[in-house]
């Protein structure tokens, strides 16, 4: 902060607690909960989760282990770690010292809890008590602030923590803002909008260099702490890199006045007017949570678990997740237009700059991958930004139901960058909107919102030919470079499941006769589909109608994925898949068509995306997998290969090579295999489903597994006791549970809501189906509640019981 003179804080004499004798050090491997202090000031709270190290009035260290076997990564503060300091408009360079303190006092020091607090954080003209606070099995520590101004004065009192990770989030009481590597000249980001969340992740190379395996997470939001207002961000590759400043006393925030406000520019000076007035008085509590990985572990991630998630593929979900596509919404005031608050989402991250600069919301079906894994963190906040994206799009619904393709900043925009016309967008939005009612258990939202789905849905409708039940369509349905039309595979494969979906949803709000119409409609299609669009081994990318011999057919990956998963019969999936698995690029998941698109197959003849391979294609491999079982090629061929990258880079680019190696000619930082790699985990490998009023669980590979995300706790061992608990939404009301595969010819004893007055237990046996070969465990059950269902022994039991 050139141009800035520091007041130094006063050094006050210390009065200890009678000292420690071992060294005030971090100890690795020592997993029980420590505090050590000494006659300098100097103190460590640790357990084998985290590490703080305190020096007098400063917090000079956090380091942490995820595993909570003390094995502690690198330190995730930077600089002078956390400080307070007075600030003037004095000229000069800017001079930093540590913070003083008077007195560092122990006040718990139990085996489950230690606590200390270190008095006189300041000087004789402000100054905060800190108290810090640490139990045994916390991932996380509690940082609460006590202070006052003592006596008027010139400049403003702030409160500074510096970041060692690179890329800095932000949650505030309705927006989302992210930045990475911004320069000197747009590096402070300060905003009056009360703030609820700060983490910090990743490391501020390019490729591999960006894996930080660090982060830092700040929650002001929670019991009765308020969330935090007058706040700056900090962002750059230079200076004191990434960082957060509360803004605590003095008249004048931000420094540069509202022009500064909501917007990532220079911090400049303060005000020459700026005062801190004697008695202004403040009370702050913060939950800190750091990890050795890239991703932010605070927020109760572990809390009520008996059982975990795989660490590697826990690791792996929170870095795809809280990495890439949370950084890609622009929720905030400014970020896409001056003096304007919209509900935009970008491709990539801010780096400092975007990937397709002032261009948002694509759903072709990029924003539908994107929404996914956001709505998949079961993150109510998350969750909440998902529905403003969906609306903002659905504010342009055009007169003939078209669905903006894009935005160019606020403008709406009806083609595709390549000009071409896609039915993606209609479809991937609507069920985008789908899948936040479900996963979000908004009821009511849907119930008001349908009528603007249907709005939309007649963009499609209209397109289907009444005697065919087939659409005609004027493009591609999710590569929009690719010349596609008329009667297209990858359109009307796309149809079928977004048809029983639409079904589902009339369902769900109590239009019984709609809901059949769709199905009914579903039912066509798939079988115009298998009548009209089958040649030999696979679908034909178009049939050209009237004409009975008029294809084109370029063997497309994708067109014959989406139907494998939602119209193919086993015997004509198995010789789709014998297709794909014995063309080229086998190593990259998943790979465009067997024919190569030439300039006179595309739009201006871009072959951009010709010789490439996409997320969206591999989210389809593999739900065709798991429709059939091929839990090989899901695993080695699709999943594993996706989490070994984000495994060497935390971020990604847009499309990959053929030999599976990132394409370094293609976007930097975006969202989609991230995303993808969210999808196939959440949705395919664990195989948590929620619909309207059904919750189904049925793992893909594991046979027992737990995973704890936001408001959602699954632990699922059949053989034992399995714990189920999800947000009840809008409509408290019970759901049927499905639990597949159990054990054949088991017997269940359900506890609904264990620790309430009366809390109903039944007994349900397993339902054997010989279709699919394997059990189902079938009940119903309240959401809200803690579902706990235990084996008991086997049919026996029941007989005995009756």
């Amino acid at each position: 902060m050139a141009g800035l003179a520091l007041f130094s804080l006063a050094l006050f004499s210390l009065a200890l607690t009678t000292a420690s004798a071992e060294p005030v050090a971090c100890k690795l491997h020592d997993t029980t909960l420590r505090l050590v202090h000494n006659a300098q000031g100097e103190a460590v709270l640790q357990n084998g989760f985290v590490c703080l190290q305190t020096q007098r009035g400063s917090i000079t260290s956090i380091q942490a282990d995820f595993a909570g076997k003390a094995g502690f990564g690198a330190n995730v503060l930077a600089n002078q770690g956390i400080v307070l300091h007075r600030e003037s408009s004095a000229t000069g360079d800017a001079v930093v010292e540590s913070g003083r303190a008077e007195a560092l006092i122990v006040l718990k020091d139990t085996a489950t809890e230690k606590s200390i607090q270190i008095v006189h954080v300041g000087d004789e003209i402000a100054a905060e008590n800190w108290t810090l606070s640490l139990r045994a099995e916390s991932q996380e520590f509690v940082f609460e602030a006590s202070g006052s101004v003592l006596a008027d004065a010139p400049g403003t009192l702030v409160r500074s923590w510096d970041f060692a990770p690179a890329s800095i989030y932000a949650f505030y009481n309705a927006s989302v803002v992210q930045m990475l590597n911004a320069p000197e000249s747009a590096s402070s980001f300060a905003s009056r909008t009360p703030l609820q969340r700060v983490y910090a992740l990743g490391a501020s190379g390019s490729e591999r260099d960006a894996v930080g395996n660090k982060s830092i997470d700040l929650l002001f939001s929670h019991n009765d702490a308020p969330m935090r207002a007058n706040t700056y961000l900090r962002s750059s590759v230079k200076s004191r890199g990434t960082g957060f400043v509360e803004h605590l006393a003095g008249s004048a925030f931000p420094a540069g006045g509202d022009a500064s406000l909501d917007k990532w520019t220079t911090r400049p000076a303060p005000s020459a007017s700026s005062a801190m007035k004697k008695g202004t008085a403040w009370k702050h509590t913060v939950r800190v949570a750091a990890n050795n990985f890239d991703f932010p572990a605070g927020a109760g991630l572990r809390k009520g678990l008996q059982h975990e998630m795989p660490l590697r593929d826990l690791v792996i979900y929170m870095t795809a997740l809280y990495g890439s596509p949370v950084g890609t919404l622009m929720t905030h005031a400014n970020a896409i237009a001056p003096g304007q608050q919209v509900a935009h989402i970008s491709p990539t991250i801010a780096s400092p700059k975007r990937g397709y600069a002032g261009n948002y919301n694509f759903f072709d079906p990029d924003s539908y991958l994107g929404t996914a894994a956001l709505l998949w963190s079961h993150d109510a906040f998350l969750q909440d930004q998902v529905r403003r994206v969906i609306e903002r799009n659905g504010d342009f619904i055009n007169e003939k139901g078209q669905i903006p393709h894009h935005f160019i900043d606020t403008k709406p925009v009806y083609a595709a960058i390549s000009n071409e016309i896609q039915t993606g967008p209609n479809l991937f939005w609507i069920l985008s909107a789908f899948n936040y009612a479900k996963s979000s258990g908004n009821l009511a939202w849907l119930r008001d919102y349908m009528p603007k789905l249907r709005d939309a849905s007649r963009f499609l409708f209209d397109m289907i030919h009444p005697q065919l039940k087939l659409a005609s369509v004027p493009g591609s349905l999710m590569i929009d470079v690719f010349l596609r039309s008329n009667y297209t595979t990858d359109t009307n494969a796309a149809l079928v499941f977004f048809f029983d979906e639409f079904a589902a949803a009339e369902d769900a709000v109590g239009n019984a006769t709609g809901a059949e119409n769709l199905r009914l409609l579903a039912s066509q299609i798939r079988s115009g589909v298998d009548a009209h669009l089958w040649r030999e081994d696979h679908y034909v990318t178009q049939w050209d109608f009237p004409s009975n011999t008029s294809f084109r057919d370029f063997v497309d990956y994708d067109a014959n994925l989406l139907a494998a998963s939602f119209v193919a019969n086993a015997s004509r999936a198995q010789q789709i898949f014998r297709r794909i698995d014995g063309g080229k690029c086998q190593k990259a998941p998943t790979w465009v068509s067997e024919i190569y698109y030439g300039p006179k197959d595309t739009a201006s003849g871009n072959v951009g995306d010709s010789a490439c391979a996409m997320g969206r294609i591999a989210w389809f491999n593999a739900l065709a997998r798991r429709r059939f079982g091929d839990l090989d090629t899901f695993e080695n061929g699709i999943l594993s290969p996706l989490m070994r990258l984000l495994e060497e880079h935390t971020w990604m680019r847009e499309r990959l090579n053929c030999d599976g190696s990132q394409n370094v000619g293609r976007t930097l930082n975006y969202f989609e295999y991230p995303s993808v790699v969210v999808m196939l985990l959440h949705h395919v490998r664990y195989g948590v489903h929620m619909g309207y009023r059904e919750i189904s669980i049925e793992p893909f590979g594991p046979e027992v597994f737990a995973l704890k995300m936001g408001q959602v706790l699954v632990e699922f061992f059949p053989q034992s006791v399995t714990r189920l608990q999800f947000p009840a939404g809008s409509e408290k009301s019970n759901v049927t549970y499905r639990l597949a595969p159990v054990p054949r010819d088991a017997v269940y004893h359900i506890d609904i809501g264990v620790g309430q007055e009366n809390a109903p237990r039944r007994t349900v046996a397993s339902v054997w189906d010989p279709d699919t070969n394997r059990a189902s465990l079938i009940f119903e059950a309240p959401v809200g509640p803690l579902v706990i269902v235990t084996r008991a022994t086997s049919l026996k039991y029941l007989r005995e019981q009756s």
